[in-house]
């Protein structure tokens, strides 16, 4: 049996507020919807000018692509999988 404050625990993780995880859902599927208009999600232009890690382009200077890639999806199914994960945790 569960004492109360596990109960409450329990209860306050459940109905938690998942503001952060909806907009990184909306984020990631408007860089997806970007990146197919631009030229496709396996197109290797669309995905330099998006940010994909390239350790090239890192060692010149262009750091930002160590965070990019998390926002970068190759497909519905990756895309997918990678939100449900970011659900689940």
């Amino acid at each position: 049996m569960l004492e109360e404050r596990d109960l409450e625990f329990l209860q306050a993780l459940w109905n938690r507020r998942v503001v952060i995880t909806y907009v990184l859902f909306a984020i990631n599927i408007l860089i997806f919807v970007l990146m197919e208009l631009a030229g496709g999600t396996t197109n290797e232009g669309t995905l330099m000018a998006f940010g994909v890690k390239s350790n090239a382009e890192i060692n010149q200077g262009e750091i930002w692509r160590l965070i990019t890639p998390i926002f970068i999806h190759i497909g519905l199914l990756h895309l997918f999988f990678n939100s449900y994960a970011l659900w689940v945790v």
